[in-house]
């Protein structure tokens, strides 16, 4: 399950004050590390959207705490059930699955090319993504969703972004099935060169009412069925949360 926020709009921005208390102790600290206000509101509601979902799908009332792994990736001490967290300035996300997850929420006007020139290209795309994206109708459409992508696979995986970031997507291990809108990528992913199942399904996902590009990643098993988007209103982990 994914729950999402976007009447980002609507946050004061001292919003993240009033949900300080609502926070574990591992969030607070990473919440001060923003000094911008709104990048501290993004964080405290992607903690408070993991909060809703766990109440919702699992009857957990407490704050539950986290811990942070070698890079960066967070999960409940208990190490269950997993999450991933993601935010971009008009979205936030929190994906919910029993086995690891990795979900990430990108704009497409941050990849244009004023903002990402050719010559930056190279430290995130393999030498066919780019050619993808110089050839692409919508460039800045296309270096986000495979930005996207490899973020949430990286996630997935917690390996986080390394210098082996234009690859992840093209090396052996591990083997993706693609669905969604990555389905029409002339990818080289793994699933392509072997016959052995894939291990991790990539999904990407198209709002028709926004400009956000979105990509899921989730262990594969039989059956898994597409992602399911829960909208949350800000009002809501107020009412829930907040005093």
């Amino acid at each position: 399950m994914i729950y999402y926020i976007r009447n980002l709009a609507c946050l004061k921005e001292h919003f993240w004050q009033r949900a300080f208390p609502a926070l574990d102790a591992a969030r607070q600290v990473r919440t001060l590390r923003w000094r911008a206000a709104h990048d501290r509101n993004l964080s405290v509601l992607g903690y408070l959207l993991l909060r809703l979902g766990l109440y919702k799908e699992y009857g957990w009332r407490q704050p539950p705490r986290l811990v942070y792994g070698q890079r960066g990736k967070p999960c409940l001490h208990k190490g269950w059930p997993h999450f991933s967290l993601s935010s971009c300035p008009q979205a936030v996300l929190c994906a919910l699955d029993t086995f690891p997850v990795g979900i990430d929420v990108a704009l497409p006007s941050a990849f244009s090319h004023s903002t990402m020139p050719d010559a930056l290209l190279p430290k995130i795309y393999n030498a066919q993504e780019i050619s993808l994206i110089q050839g692409a109708a919508d460039r800045a459409g296309m270096a986000c969703t495979l930005w996207a992508a490899k973020e949430s696979l990286c996630k997935c995986t917690g390996e986080g972004l390394t210098d082996a970031l234009p690859y992840v997507l093209s090396r052996s291990r591990p083997r993706l099935a693609l669905h969604g809108t990555l389905t029409s990528l002339p990818l080289p992913v793994a699933q392509h060169k072997a016959a052995l199942p894939a291990q991790l399904r990539l999904d990407g996902l198209h709002w028709a009412h926004s400009a956000l590009t979105l990509a899921l990643c989730r262990t594969q098993r039989g059956g898994l069925a597409a992602p399911v988007c829960h909208e949350v209103r800000v009002e809501d982990v107020e009412r829930l949360f907040l005093r």
